[in-house]
């Protein structure tokens, strides 16, 4: 369907037409080349270079919010295990367990990056310090 914007009243857009309401008609002669970029223009390779700084920014935000996820779940399996240890007498298998999972936590620590985020390795310092102290009264 093709949509006139003739009854807006505006000399420069009453000959465009639309296509489906999404924008103008390719057959109309000299729209599209008006809208092309040029890649040599100085000002649009700014823009190119704004645009790959804003997507580097996105991805580390998107990376830094999947080590705060994975510490916090790591985080959550610690709290059980203390919760495990003081509110039961253990006996060597479970401890053992216990102590076998709590390495397994180490281990998965050391593999979260913090991506040179305070923030991030603040709390992966404090799970670390957390884990140490599992059963400690």
């Amino acid at each position: 369907a093709v949509v006139s914007t003739q009854s807006t009243g505006d000399p420069a857009r009453q000959s465009m037409d639309f296509q489906d309401g999404v924008g103008p008609s390719r057959e109309q002669p000299g729209c599209w080349e008006d809208c092309n970029i040029r890649t040599s223009d100085p000002g649009h390779q700014e823009n190119d270079s704004g645009f790959q700084e804003l997507n580097e920014t996105l991805e580390l935000a998107d990376k830094i919010e999947k080590s705060f996820d994975r510490l916090a779940d790591i985080l959550e399996g610690v709290v059980e295990l203390d919760y495990t240890v003081k509110s039961k007498q253990l006996d060597s298998p479970q401890f053992r367990k216990v102590d076998e999972q709590l390495t397994q936590y180490m281990i998965e620590l050391d593999t979260v990056e913090t991506h040179g985020v305070d923030e991030v390795r603040q709390y992966r310092k404090d799970i670390v310090l957390k884990a140490q102290g599992v059963g400690n009264v």
